[in-house]
């Protein structure tokens, strides 16, 4: 079994999110100056999520790492993770 998790803030403006947030987060409304339909956007990801799963199921999960840390630019930095307003 595959479970995934996305967080996407999409057809919303930051005037509803808390204060506390507004200014290290965004939405893709705020960012593209346009309302996101949201039926088109999620067939685009499950797409994309189904795509990775078959080169998964194919050539395991080395590829889809290989891949995924090509993309990290986090790696090997030092990150701050904020939990309801601690740090961890």
């Amino acid at each position: 079994m595959v479970v995934v998790g996305i967080g996407l803030n999409a057809d919303i403006t930051l005037e509803k999110f808390s204060r506390s947030i507004r200014k290290s987060a965004t939405t893709l409304k705020e960012e593209l100056k346009k309302v996101v339909s949201l039926e088109p956007l999620l067939r685009e990801i499950f797409y994309h999520i189904e795509s990775e799963y078959v080169v998964f199921l194919k050539e395991g999960f080395a590829r889809v790492l290989s891949e995924w840390k090509a993309l990290a630019s986090f790696i090997g930095k030092d990150v701050e993770v904020t939990v309801f307003g601690g740090e961890v």
